[in-house]
């Protein structure tokens, strides 16, 4: 018989706001554990249906809107109350193996009656990407540890954790946490089939697409490029994404010939885009807090393409690519350290190319979606009830 999961994302507007980091994780785990043969069930807010494919469209979809009809029938107290019901009502008419619940901060009330509902019916699982303790670094520590503190008690009745770095498991046990944690850092698609064009000349590109995230270093980066351009011919550098947050109002206009902002891309279609032979692709982390204690989903989705990656050294980041093998790294913290490297790359393209297909066996060895639920599924156990 296939295990039945139900997944919980308990935020009217999860999907509401695009692509981003939260829901290419949920689609993730979704897709994940559907690959596993095992059935899955998700509830959330409106728009989810917007975000499936091929084999995410395998799960069974609840959608909860939100009634339109004042302040009250607006608020998300309320859709958390007719969220609260319709899983009451799911987990008494079907036997699931284990409930996978988001964490969010600030739902304490509905945290708590989830925990109260779950107990002795069902194995009940908290997701956590981060805790507010993270999100709330500019508070002093004193504070912070009063809140995680706070946050492990809040969660406390739920059977297990599933976190998404080793840091967060650390700072759980380290202020008292004494549920079982499961560490199962974020993966990706597998990239299938990549339509990659072939080498266009002695052009080398490096290249960003994503968001352009406030813990991404673009103007160093910028800068950085610059100042290798006026060294070295032939090199540009591609952005892909919405690109309207970023301030170029430092760098003179002149200086950015080389630099080329394509705007919104279609997720699917990004590999349409890149050149097998001269593209590297880059990740420009700062030296942040939640940078190190993340799991990196776009280093995974770089990984899933074959191309070279170039990575500042931070985090969970440092510790998944092999320096030379499966990828290189910079120091964000040391003057010249990116150029340094950007040089090295430059000058040795039949090495990076190597160092870009074997970046890929590894990730489908290793940090595919499928592979990541099939860790996390094993470690949540295959009984119904707790």
């Amino acid at each position: 018989m296939h295990k039945h999961i139900l997944y919980i994302l308990p935020k009217s507007y999860f999907f509401k706001y695009g692509w981003r980091g939260r829901v290419t994780h949920a689609i993730g785990v979704i897709t994940g554990i559907g690959d596993n043969t095992t059935n899955i069930t998700v509830v959330s807010g409106s728009d989810i249906s917007n975000y499936t494919n091929s084999r995410s469209a395998i799960a069974n979809l609840i959608e909860i809107k939100k009634r339109n009809n004042g302040i009250i029938g607006n608020s998300e107290i309320l859709w958390q109350i007719i969220l609260f019901k319709r899983v009451r009502k799911l987990i008494t008419q079907t036997k699931y193996n284990a409930v996978i619940i988001r964490y969010s901060v600030g739902n304490i009330i509905l945290n708590l009656s989830f925990q109260r509902l779950f107990k002795n019916r069902v194995r009940s699982v908290v997701e956590i990407n981060s805790l507010a303790y993270h999100q709330l670094g500019y508070l002093p520590g004193s504070i912070r540890k009063l809140i995680i503190r706070f946050e492990i008690l809040l969660l406390k009745s739920f059977n297990s954790f599933y976190v998404v770095s080793d840091q967060i498991r650390k700072d759980l046990i380290k202020f008292g946490c004494n549920n079982r944690i499961h560490v199962v850092p974020n993966g990706s698609d597998v990239q299938y089939p990549l339509n990659l064009i072939p080498d266009v000349g002695d052009i080398t590109r490096l290249v960003y697409f994503g968001k352009f995230q406030p813990y991404y270093d673009f103007i160093s980066l910028i800068s950085d490029f610059i100042s290798l351009s006026k060294k070295i011919d032939n090199i540009e550098l591609h952005f892909w994404g919405n690109d309207k947050a970023l301030d170029l109002s430092k760098i003179n206009a002149s200086e950015l010939k080389n630099i080329h902002f394509h705007g919104s891309y279609l997720k699917d279609e990004m590999q349409n885009n890149l050149l097998s032979a001269t593209d590297i692709l880059i990740l420009p982390f700062k030296p942040s807090a939640m940078a190190s204690i993340g799991s990196p989903t776009k280093l995974y989705e770089y990984m899933s393409y074959g191309l070279p990656i170039i990575a500042a050294k931070i985090g969970q980041v440092g510790e998944v690519l092999s320096q030379g093998y499966t990828g290189y790294y910079y120091n964000p913290e040391q003057s010249g350290s990116l150029q340094k490297t950007l040089y090295y790359l430059l000058n040795n393209k039949k090495e990076r190319i190597e160092v870009g297909a074997n970046c890929k066996n590894e990730f489908l060895q290793q940090h595919t979606w499928k592979m990541r639920m099939k860790s996390l599924l094993n470690a949540i156990g295959s009984t119904n009830v707790y």
